[in-house]
């Protein structure tokens, strides 16, 4: 696994938030605290009616405790022009 402030290239993390309950897109990154400690956080456009403390409880069942990124809402996934 690749950890970057751009992103995290591990498609064991990109598919289980992709997997979760009324999930239509996600990506994952790596943020700094004001600490400056690392965080792993994973970004999710979802349908209404998503829960996040039941996906936060099956991402806790299906990865092991490093990988299981912060859960942030977001309205839409920003793309780039190379895809």
């Amino acid at each position: 696994m690749l950890l970057t402030s751009a992103g995290v290239r591990n498609p064991t993390i990109h598919n289980a938030l992709l997997d979760l309950p009324l999930v239509s897109g996600a990506a994952a990154a790596v943020r700094r605290t004001t600490s400056g400690s690392q965080l792993l956080v994973g970004y999710l456009a979802v349908d209404e009616g998503f829960d996040a403390q039941a996906s936060l409880a099956l991402l806790r069942g299906r990865l092991p405790a490093p990988l299981v990124p912060r859960l942030a809402v977001v309205p839409e996934l920003p793309t780039r022009t190379s895809g």
